[in-house]
């Protein structure tokens, strides 16, 4: 079974005071979206689906310019974490594994947090697992099962 991910990176980050979507903000020179996915793959999640919202041209853009291959899927209407997920669908049908939700705008995530938490999971063979930091950074892990069957209602 391989993992996969899901990045909510659709956020407009208004009070960033900046034209483009808040992940593509950069921190320490990179987008925080940079940063993420840079984690996952150090985690050994190369399958990685980005949920794209406002100024999606931008994120298209971006993910463009990278090495490696993401799938991009388009919430045209901001109705919260699990409304973006759902756009998802098509991307997670095609996934086995567990699946890693995280927030495109969480730069400190890092790739032990995430392996650590993959870890403790498969352990616990629970549904799902809320991991969540001191930093307030937030790991959500899913069954592929249980969330494939949240989708289909």
């Amino acid at each position: 079974m391989k993992n996969c991910a899901v990045i909510l990176a659709g956020g407009e980050g208004k009070r960033m005071k900046s034209d483009k979507p808040k992940t593509l903000s950069e921190v320490l020179g990179r987008p925080m979206l940079c940063w993420v996915m840079s984690a996952l793959r150090k985690a050994g999640i190369d399958d990685i689906c980005v949920v794209k919202g406002f100024k999606k041209e931008c994120v298209e853009e971006y993910l463009s310019t990278l090495d490696f291959s993401v799938e991009s899927v388009f919430q045209a209407e901001r109705l919260g974490t699990g409304h973006a997920v759902m756009m998802a669908k098509d991307f997670l049908k095609k996934h086995s594994g567990n699946v890693v939700i995280l927030n495109g705008d969480a730069p400190f995530m890092d790739s032990k947090t995430i392996e650590d938490s993959l870890k403790a999971h498969t352990i616990r063979q629970v549904t799902a697992e809320l991991s969540v930091t001191k930093t307030e950074i937030c790991v959500q892990l899913l069954s592929r099962k249980t969330l494939m069957r949240k989708l289909s209602k």
